[in-house]
């Protein structure tokens, strides 16, 4: 036999808890009692009753009620070894069923603690939350008393604000009482002065008004002859840019000083022509200036870098072809040092040429091009 089955065979049992009822310590008494005269295994009852070993074991260790399926299991398994009357049979039934009714009604007195229990929580809870009500309470009758006293403040304002609003009116008719007693007293010969210089004034003003018109009028022509000079204008960029593609051309087949010479003689043409419609122009507005204006007169240059000319150009043509004006603007380089990199392929210093074709590859998405045109800057092209 091996050493779990010697243990099942032996007759000892751990002791039943304090806390069951009479009636379910003589149900447990009888139960082994009974277990003791069958004299078979745990195992051998679980495959009568269908329970498992653990389950026997603490059915009758009293860890677990015993269901009457059980109990008959024992009184069954006793009764091939002693005589097992009918009213023994009944008498454990009865005991199970007292035990059962003895089980829940402590478990519904248990349910009754807990019940008294939570609502004791919650009655403190209440309790709680009432004095935080009353401390509340307490604060908006002082809030309340604080507005009143507001409302009384604002009040006495007001009626301070109405005495003072009718000591204004009072002065007012006085005052327009006044007035009214003063023309009254207004001679016919006054009268009559004040409404020949009011005829007077009238007439300044209808002159006034017209010289203003003719100003006006003036100034809508002289904007539109302006507007018309800045379209000739950007047509002239627009064919000196054609032109200096042709230079680019010209300068790789070796004949581009002759074309330089003709474009520098037309520019001269065209900044003449440029230089006299702006003076005009300039006269007409009331703002003159000198012929020989340095910021006007684009002067033609004694070297050239031809190279970084020529890619400026094609960088600008990326851009969508802007005016000399639109990239001053983009790069805050003065429009006559514009003019002088793209016309004759000046370029004063390394920093208004950086703005410039930085200016130019933003607006074309052509950023890899500023690294291969500023290192023209330091090798030029004579």
């Amino acid at each position: 036999m091996s050493d779990e089955n010697a243990h099942e065979d032996t007759d000892g049992f751990r002791p039943l808890p304090k806390h069951l009822s009479t009636q379910e310590q003589e149900l447990y008494l009888a139960i082994r009692a009974y277990f003791r005269a069958a004299g078979v295994t745990y195992r051998e009852l679980a495959r009568t009753c269908h329970y498992n070993v653990g389950t026997i074991s603490r059915f009758l260790n009293a860890e677990r009620f015993p269901p009457p399926i059980f109990v008959t299991a024992v009184l069954d398994a006793a009764a091939k070894k002693i005589t097992v009357t009918l009213s023994e049979r009944r008498k454990l039934d009865e005991l199970s069923q007292q035990a059962q009714t003895s089980k829940s009604s402590k478990a519904s007195k248990a349910l009754v603690q807990r019940a008294l229990i939570n609502v004791s929580v919650r009655l403190a809870d209440a309790t709680a939350d009432l004095s935080d009500i009353a401390v509340k309470l307490d604060h908006a009758r002082e809030e309340l008393e604080q507005q009143r006293a507001h409302i009384q403040n604002l009040e006495m304002e007001l009626a301070y604000s109405s005495e003072s609003r009718q000591r204004v009116e009072f002065e007012l008719e006085k005052a327009r009482a006044d007035l009214k007693l003063r023309r009254m007293k207004l001679t016919e010969e006054e009268r009559h002065g004040y409404e020949i210089k009011l005829s007077g004034l009238s007439t300044k003003l209808e002159a006034v008004t017209e010289e203003c018109a003719e100003l006006h009028n003036e100034i809508v022509s002289s904007r539109r002859i302006q507007q018309q000079a800045e379209e000739r204008l950007r047509n002239y960029e627009a064919a000196m840019l054609k032109t200096l593609e042709k230079i680019g051309e010209a300068a790789r087949e070796n004949s581009v000083n002759s074309e330089t010479e003709r474009l520098k003689r037309e520019h001269n043409v065209v900044e003449s022509d440029l230089r006299k419609r702006i003076a005009q122009l300039r006269a007409r507005l009331g703002d003159p200036v000198e012929p020989n204006s340095e910021s006007e007169l684009i002067q033609f240059p004694d070297k050239e870098n031809t190279a970084m000319r020529n890619a400026l150009s094609q960088l600008r043509l990326r851009a969508g072809n802007p005016s000399l004006n639109e990239i001053s603007d983009w790069s805050n380089v003065p429009w006559p040092d514009v003019g002088k990199m793209f016309t004759h392929g000046v370029f004063r210093t390394k920093e208004e040429t950086g703005a410039v074709v930085r200016a130019l590859a933003e607006h074309s998405n052509s950023s890899e091009d500023v690294r291969q045109i500023m290192s023209w800057w330091e090798h030029p092209s004579r």
